[in-house]
């Protein structure tokens, strides 16, 4: 309704979604259903979404009881990347998004892995600032821990195979 009371132009006026994944997740699915596909962009403001509801095509709700129950395959029409939003969260919730990276290095990559064994307390606590001009490893980590997730979802984008 409040998208219609807008009067949002689906052709020329992207729906800006800012937030967790949750957020992420329900204005995406919202675009989707606005008038058959209104663009969106996402702006994902946790470390956790940075790495995870920020790539990707899928959009889903729980529903009933049961999770991802309505959802959609649209991707955003680009998703906009800027850790400083880190600061807005407490340090362990910073650490619950270094866990989805450790999945990706675990999964895909010897050198995020080092990168997180090295490093992973020190982004934690300082929410990825870097702590110097020439840190370079706060910006590397998120880097490859997008591009190994990337390389995940690709082959498998819109779920045609459900393995895991």
């Amino acid at each position: 309704k409040k998208m219609k009371e807008f009067n949002i132009d689906r052709r020329t006026e992207p729906v800006i979604a800012i937030g967790g994944g949750v957020c992420l997740d329900v204005v995406g699915l919202a675009s989707a259903l606005f008038r058959r596909r209104t663009p969106y962009i996402r702006v994902p403001t946790t470390a956790l979404s940075y790495v995870d509801a920020s790539v990707g095509a899928k959009n889903g709700c729980n529903f009933g009881g049961s999770k991802n129950r309505l959802g959609t395959y649209v991707p955003p029409c680009a998703a906009l990347l800027d850790c400083s939003f880190f600061a807005t969260q407490e340090s362990r919730d910073v650490a619950n998004g270094i866990a989805e990276m450790a999945k990706m290095a675990i999964m895909k990559s010897e050198e995020l892995f080092c990168l997180l064994e090295e490093h992973g307390s020190r982004l934690a606590t300082d929410k990825f600032m870097p702590s110097s001009d020439v840190d370079g490893a706060p910006a590397r980590v998120l880097r490859l821990s997008i591009e190994k997730m990337l390389e995940e979802l690709a082959p498998n984008l819109w779920e045609h195979s459900l393995e895991r």
